[in-house]
């Protein structure tokens, strides 16, 4: 069962290699396949390379930083077909915004990031081949951006991912302080392969996917292509019993008496045909005289996605030994996410008393005379019962091209210089969003029924009218990055115990962004969206870093590094950054690890200046239906005097290799990261003063909350890695037996959101209503994988500890721990016979994720889905079919 990486390195030497200080941890490493008996017998030596956290080329086993290392074929045993299962399962990662969550980021439906250990979306390094790719278009609700991975690269076309799980500004620059996740491309292949994978989830949601590569060689050239077309249906919450999502605010709604100034006369009644047409009433936790709707049959648990992902490599060998190299990237998605008819009215609107309806008796019956009476503040949905769903698209354009040159120098030194652009462009279409103006305009002039009786039949409003007063938000966020980068590395003297190495270099970084929105959005004309201004900026970097190993003694290395970076910007300014580590290997069996840092991420370019408008759950004394939570548009603004945020990273482990084949990892972690950008508090603001000038109100109501955002918060956290691996071939078989498990236990994860205001202690707390992210102090994995022949079998389980709820109407409450199970069996055809092996190697596969099909466990949440959707997966079991082609 070795793993066969393009540097010819077996998995087993590889896990020996993780008992003197690589952390070979992830997914199942042990988990591969089976080489020939021949290839078994070899005697393969691992060669010195660049390995992520290094810019020195050495031996895997030489980091002396928490690596760990996850091969393609592990990532196939247990069924992982694309990122977002990926990165939901990593036990270092928590807090990705995976999942579709209607009330915290609409915006990212059909993207995946990664989030290690919780310090945030923005905070983790992502990386291709070595080096940087550009940012999405498209923010979370708390203004943070991200490379997407699931339009990164063709998965058919990767190799490898290394994750450096500690600070990694020293040598990467801005946003390393949770770690640095470098994809490795399969460059050099020669050959093709083609695989068609179908899956079936419950309720007849379904995935297809078709992956392409070939490579081939031609002298000292060598190119690779690569393609990926994805195709996902959505799955709706009414599709899943558990996933209840409702709102106080629907159709036909409710109605507050008002003077003619706007005052209100009292709280809000029912239409009186609430109850008949399909809402209810009333019963919301927002008091009552509302009309509730019901959205799950409008809301997508999983969004309808397309992909189509393309990738070409270039490597090209100079009689000199210089190789010239390029990479070329390319992808499209579009996702589609169902909503209600129409967004709830948190604008005002009102209903004359001469409108005809009212005229007719219509409207609610209200005990307050006319005068004072004067007009009634429509508080409900304009669409809702007896509309269809309508959809927000979300689009992405993707591109980005490296080309370098890399070489050997006199005196065993190398050299690498490479110049990377990449390019993003996001567009976004809210699509038929109510116009504010236009609605009031239509009440006024009686042509729309806003009563229940337009529902019932009685007067049904004219689908012309309704045209007239609908509209897309659209935008579109263009970003780009201009990377350029050059290292030098080599050997500048002797000591008795080896080497010493010495690795320097520079990079320059440029990166711009720029929204455009139509002219409604910019003029503020929507009901609940609002809308919001164009923006544009960018942000220049320059920095130099230099790093060394010294091998003080055979059994003892240290590592040096030095970064400093300068901004464009006063603000930012510049930094330096020191990053030391040790390493101790006694003998072959054991090796002991320590690293320190400082890491450092500067403002993200749309934080600098961009209005971000979100949608989220504010608890309002005021309200005038009683006092609860209310759905608020909060509308953040950035400033030119944000300044980094800083971390400082301690990691302290052992690994053990007793016997080759089996290997114990266990690594101490602590990040204390200070400076946080975030939005000031909109529950802060309105529970120290509901009338704070950032607050404003029509007729009681919040209508929007202005926040900017601001360094303020800081976050301390610590835990625990633990890994296990074991790989053995049973003597005189062909039975290959491995089992890998891994682990991570949180601590501590401790939030100070200003001076002078109270630490939470919030490790295994949801963190739905702070701005940490969900953390579970357990997570855990373990795959069992055998094969013998033709045939191959792998189990897998995963666990996820229970947390405690912070959120809905019983805060306190513990969410259940969730543990599943994947299982898989796998055919080589060839071997049985059904193909000639010589020509082809086909391979099925058949299997299914969440084998019993164990529901996420409940989790109280305001007026949203009774799960948490950044922890847990909505979609239950999943069976899926796989035919991969080798020729």
């Amino acid at each position: 069962m070795n793993w066969q990486g393009k540097r010819g390195m077996s998995l087993s030497k590889l896990f020996l290699s993780a008992s003197i200080g690589v952390m070979a941890t992830g997914f199942g490493e042990a988990a591969a396949n089976a080489q020939n008996a021949d290839d078994k017998t070899d005697e393969l030596t691992i060669d010195e390379i660049v390995i992520t956290g290094s810019f020195i080329k050495r031996d895997p086993a030489s980091s002396a930083s928490p690596l760990s290392i996850i091969g393609r074929d592990s990532l196939t045993d247990q069924g992982i077909a694309n990122p977002i299962d990926f990165a939901r399962f990593l036990t270092a990662n928590t807090g990705s915004e995976l999942n579709a969550d209607i009330f915290t980021s609409g915006g990212v439906a059909g993207t995946a990031q990664y989030n290690l250990r919780g310090l945030g979306l923005g905070s983790t390094l992502v990386l291709l081949n070595g080096r940087r790719s550009v940012l999405s278009g498209a923010d979370n609700s708390s203004s943070l951006s991200f490379v997407d991975i699931n339009t990164l690269l063709p998965q058919i076309m990767l190799d490898r991912i290394e994750i450096l799980k500690d600070g990694a500004s020293t040598l990467y620059g801005s946003d390393a302080v949770a770690g640095v996740v470098n994809h490795i491309t399969r460059d050099k292949f020669v050959g093709g392969e083609i695989a068609i994978d179908y899956r079936n989830g419950l309720a007849d949601q379904r995935n297809y996917q078709v992956d392409a590569i070939y490579g081939w060689e031609s002298g000292a050239t060598n190119i690779v292509v690569g393609f990926s077309f994805v195709d996902q249906t959505k799955l709706l919450a009414s599709e899943r019993e558990f996933a209840t999502v409702s709102s106080g605010i629907g159709s036909p709604g409710a109605f507050f008496p008002q003077t003619a100034s706007g005052a209100n006369l009292g709280g809000p009644v029912t239409d009186p045909l609430c109850g008949v047409v399909g809402g209810s009433t009333p019963s919301f936790p927002g008091g009552p005289g509302v009309c509730s709707f019901d959205l799950a049959p409008f809301t997508d648990l999983v969004p309808d996605d397309q992909r189509v992902l393309g990738m070409l490599t270039l490597r090209h060998e100079l009689a000199s030994g210089m190789e010239l190299f390029a990479d070329f990237n390319y992808s499209w998605r579009e996702s589609k996410r169902t909503g209600a008819p129409s967004f709830p009215g948190l604008r005002p609107i009102t209903v004359p008393l001469d409108h005809p309806r009212v005229i007719a008796g219509d409207a609610p019956t209200f005990t307050v005379p006319s005068p004072p009476l004067a007009q009634l503040r429509f508080f409900g949905r304009p669409l809702g019962t007896g509309f269809d769903a309508v959809e927000s698209i979300l689009e992405d354009d993707y591109y980005r091209f490296t080309g370098g040159v890399r070489g050997d120098l006199s005196g065993g030194w190398d050299y690498e210089a490479a110049v990377t652009y990449g390019h993003n462009r996001h567009f976004s279409s809210g699509r038929n969003d109510v116009l504010a103006a236009e609605l009031q305009e239509a009440i006024n002039t009686g042509a729309f029924n806003p009563f229940g009786t337009a529902l019932n039949g009685v007067a049904p409003n004219d689908p012309a009218v309704i045209d007239s007063f609908r509209a897309n938000n659209e935008f579109v966020v263009k970003s780009n990055l201009v990377t350029v980068d050059g290292v030098v590395s080599g050997d500048i003297f002797e000591l008795p115990a080896g080497s010493v190495g010495l690795a320097f270099g520079g990079q320059y970084r440029y990166s711009d962004r720029n929204l455009d929105a139509n002219d409604l959005s910019n003029a503020r004309a929507f009901f609940f969206t609002i809308g919001t201004p164009d923006f544009s900026g960018d942000l220049t970097a320059f920095s130099f870093f230099a790093e060394t190993a010294i091998p003080v003694a055979e059994w003892m290395e240290i590592q040096a590094a030095l970064r400093y970076e300068n901004y464009n910007i006063d603000s930012i300014g510049d930094s330096i950054d020191p990053k030391i580590a040790v390493l101790i290997r006694p003998n072959d069996v054991i090796s002991l690890r320590a690293s320190f840092s400082t890491a450092f991420r500067a403002p993200q370019v749309q934080q600098l200046g961009e209005t971000n408008v979100a949608v989220n759950p504010v608890f309002d004394p005021l309200n005038p239906t009683g006092p609860g939570v209310v759905f608020v548009p909060i509308e953040t603004v950035g400033t030119r005097n944000l300044r980094p945020e800083e971390a400082t990273t301690y990691n302290a482990g052992l690994s053990l290799s007793p016997f080759d084949g089996l290997s114990f990892d266990f690594d101490y972690w602590r990040f204390e990261y200070d400076n946080l950008i975030t939005a000031e508090s909109a529950q802060a603001i309105v529970s120290a003063n509901p009338n704070d000038p950032a607050v404003t109100r029509t007729g009681g109501v919040i209508e929007r909350i202005n926040l900017t955002l601001i360094n303020a918060p800081s976050l301390e956290t610590d835990g625990f890695d633990f890994a296990v691996t074991y790989d053995t071939t049973i003597p005189d078989t062909d039975f290959n037996f491995g089992i890998n498990a891994n682990a991570t236990y949180v601590l501590n994860y401790d939030i100070l959101a200003g001076a002078g205001q109270q630490t939470l202690e919030v490790a295994g707390f949801r963190n739905r209503t702070n701005i940490g992210n969900p953390t579970p102090q357990w997570r855990a994995n373990f795959t069992v994988v055998g094969s013998i022949g033709a045939h191959r079998a792998s189990f897998t389980g995963r666990h996820i500890g229970s947390f405690i709820n912070d959120d809905g109407s019983d805060p306190g409450a513990e969410i259940n721990s969730w543990t599943i199970f994947d299982a898989q069996y796998a055919v080589d055809l060839s071997a049985l016979g059904i193909f000639d092996a010589d020509t082809m190697t086909p391979t099925l596969t058949v299997g299914a994720t969440n084998l019993f099909n164990k529901e996420p466990p409940f989790a109280n949440t305001a007026n949203a889905f009774a799960f948490e959707p950044r922890v847990h997966d909505p979609r239950g079991r999943v069976l899926y079919l796989r035919l991969g082609v080798g020729f």
